[in-house]
């Protein structure tokens, strides 16, 4: 089953649960799958056909996934990038749209994969009101696939694909594998998942989000200020960070952050400084190597 039907499933089955805690604003699995709807909506005007590649420009990253989702439930592939000079890696892709957001800084040079067409989306795009308005499920359209640039930690950016059949059949088989390999053993999740600052670019920015929504638990992203106060978010009880990031949050957060004894931290993109258990001024949290 793909993310998106999974998505559903939990929005009418747990409509109220959250799905994401985007800049400390919980989104509930009705709110997210609306967003998605609305969305699709939105970019079906523009007559995308199946099978081509979209490329999404959008900083924001709550804006990113409902783009990235809608997108796949119409049969595209999608890609996001960070900059222009990404381009450059794509030779061979049939790039049939880039999408950008309102207000954000990009600009859209006219030698950016000339032929595509030019898609800017807002806010009202995906904003749905709850009306009370009975949800639908998903169209059927086979979904489409997303193609990472992703370094792997060595540097050198390069292009992998997810096909989503086979992401969606091992998420299906291995949730408990999935909840496992982030410290959540063999029970039925419960947690939240913080993913700071991981574009949808990364392996772990990408992937982990699908599988957080395919069991039904919360992500919590934190683009905004004062980014420790992410770990604030009632029922936390795993984080991911990098290295430098690690050290940025704790140098920010003040002493009378309240500690959390249950909060595995995961640290990825590069081994840090020290191994075992810590005790830092948020509480006591034990490094997992990525």
């Amino acid at each position: 089953m793909d993310v998106v039907e999974k998505i559903f499933e939990f929005a009418s089955r747990t409509p109220d649960a959250w799905a994401m805690v985007y800049d400390l604003e919980p989104i509930t699995y009705r709110d997210l799958h609306r967003m998605i709807t609305a969305m699709r909506r939105r970019l079906e005007t523009y007559g995308l056909r199946p099978g081509g590649v979209v490329v999404v420009w959008i900083n924001s990253t709550l804006a990113s996934w409902v783009v990235n989702l809608a997108l796949r439930t119409m049969g595209m592939t999608t890609v996001s990038i960070r900059t222009a000079t990404e381009f450059s890696g794509f030779s061979g892709l049939d790039i049939v749209a880039v999408v950008t957001a309102a207000n954000e800084r990009y600009v859209l040079d006219a030698n950016i994969a000339p032929d595509a067409a030019r898609i800017v989306v807002e806010r009202a795009d995906w904003a749905v009101a709850d009306d009370g308005a009975a949800l639908k499920p998903p169209p059927r359209t086979p979904p489409g696939d997303h193609i990472l640039l992703t370094s792997g930690t060595t540097g050198n950016y390069k292009m992998m694909i997810l096909d989503s059949r086979a992401q969606a059949a091992e998420i299906q088989n291995g949730i408990k594998r999935f909840w496992a390999l982030i410290g959540g053993g063999d029970t039925e999740p419960r947690g939240s998942v913080n993913i700071l600052n991981l574009g949808l670019w990364t392996a772990v920015g990408y992937n982990y989000p699908v599988g957080v929504w395919s069991i039904g638990s919360t992500v919590i992203i934190h683009q905004g200020p004062e980014e420790w106060r992410s770990f604030s978010v009632p029922g936390i009880t795993h984080a991911m960070v990098t290295p430098g990031f690690l050290h940025q949050m704790l140098t920010a957060a003040p002493p009378s952050m309240p500690r959390s004894d249950r909060l595995v931290l995961m640290v990825t993109g590069g081994p840090g400084k020290s191994a075992g258990r810590r005790t830092c001024s948020h509480g006591t949290a034990t490094p997992r190597p990525s």
